[in-house]
């Protein structure tokens, strides 16, 4: 049997600050409670970019209808 198989707590130190800080970063925790909050199913995702699409139609028509070439 090999004795380094047991790993020494100071050789992952760096690594495991990285991860810790990672885990602190407030936009990577609302953006995974949002992710799996609002996006549950391919359903919702669907409704998300049908909503995204209809509001960029909406504006395009506006601006359109405001800005109209003569």
């Amino acid at each position: 049997m090999n004795t380094d198989l047991v790993p020494s707590l100071t050789i992952y130190s760096g690594v495991k600050m990285k991860i810790h800080d990672h885990c602190k970063n407030m936009w990577i925790n609302y953006a995974a409670q949002a992710y799996h909050t609002h996006f549950r199913s391919p359903w919702t995702f669907l409704a998300f970019l049908g909503a995204i699409a209809a509001l960029l139609l909406s504006f395009l028509q506006t601006y359109y209808t405001i800005y109209q070439r003569k």
